[in-house]
């Protein structure tokens, strides 16, 4: 199966999907188009793949591409 990254808008945070675990990023939408970014997790199991490092570009690409500022 392949990652799965996504904006889950209704809980405010970004997630990836790997394995069948979920790591995210929370954040708080301060103003239209702009967030601040709360809380990492990685779940132990996914430890030491460098998921920290993927889902950070990730979320990054993901509010470059949508124009938000961070």
């Amino acid at each position: 199966m392949p990652n799965t990254f996504r904006n889950n808008k209704s809980k405010n945070r970004f997630e990836l999907e790997i394995d069948d675990h979920l790591a995210f990023v929370d954040y708080e939408e301060l103003s239209p188009g702009s967030i601040a970014l709360l809380h990492t997790e990685v779940p132990k199991e996914l430890a030491g793949r460098g998921v920290g490092s993927i889902l950070a570009k990730a979320v990054l690409e993901n509010v470059r591409t949508h124009g938000i500022k961070v």
